[in-house]
């Protein structure tokens, strides 16, 4: 059974925001590669994004690039050992994502505070077509006509105007918190796959010196030990762990 904190590649895409922003980067096709890459939670290879998605080698790298430049994916690059070619392999960090958002929503809704906060008090007039208002005094000099387009002019109550602007605050802030709620579940998730990885990096360091005080090393070629300093082992030295 899943832990409660933890967060479904579902329930993360179920999130309007978080797939608006997705689908806009990468189309609706690389979300194919996010989900590969959020249930795995680790370093992926190009390779096997593009074996798993149906896309190809250089679209992958293409699409993946578009998110590294809002540091929401990161990538290493091992030297293939036989040939000497880079193999890139990429890890999604949807808690970056998650506070990425939150900071242009927080932007947002703070442009719209001061907005409202910097609203006269006074009633305007105002041309829809030409988006120009005019305090009283000025409307009076044109007659209560638009000066660009010489339109008979609305009156209008910044107290209507408020009401909008504050309901779309209002509706930024229940995305705010929702967006919130979603990241402290996904870094409670990172914290955990740092720990696993300590874990796993530890118990591989033990098993490699246990191996070497014994005059032995595990090739990655033949998935076996080998003795050091015998024929095959000394052959095979490029693929000790």
């Amino acid at each position: 059974m899943a832990n409660p904190k933890e967060v479904t590649y579902t329930a993360l895409i179920r999130n309007h925001i978080m797939k608006e922003f997705l689908v806009d980067k990468v189309g609706e096709e690389g979300l194919a590669l996010i989900e590969i890459l959020f249930k795995a939670r680790k370093f992926v290879s190009e390779f096997t994004l593009a074996e798993r998605s149906a896309i190809y080698v250089n679209t992958v790298r293409s699409l993946l690039y578009k998110l590294y430049e809002h540091q929401i994916v990161n990538y290493n690059r091992k030297r293939e050992k036989t040939r000497g070619w880079y193999i890139y392999s990429w890890m999604f960090h949807p808690e970056k994502l998650a506070g990425h958002l939150i900071k242009k929503l927080e932007d947002k809704r703070n442009d719209l505070g001061r907005k409202v906060s910097g609203q006269s008090k006074d009633e305007y007039f105002y041309c829809k077509d030409c988006n120009v208002k005019l305090l009283f005094a000025d409307a009076m000099e044109y007659n209560f006509s638009c000066p660009n387009c010489f339109k008979q002019m609305n009156v209008t109550s910044p107290v209507n105007e408020n009401k909008a602007l504050n309901k779309d605050i209002e509706d930024l802030d229940n995305e705010i918190s929702e967006l919130t709620k979603l990241k402290e579940r996904l870094d409670y998730m990172e914290e955990q796959r740092r720990e696993e990885e300590r874990i796993a990096i530890e118990k591989e360091e033990a098993e490699r010196k246990a191996l070497d005080d014994k005059g032995m090393y595990y090739c990655t070629e033949c998935k076996k030990t080998h003795k050091i300093e015998s024929k095959i082992g000394l052959e095979h030295k490029i693929h000790a762990k």
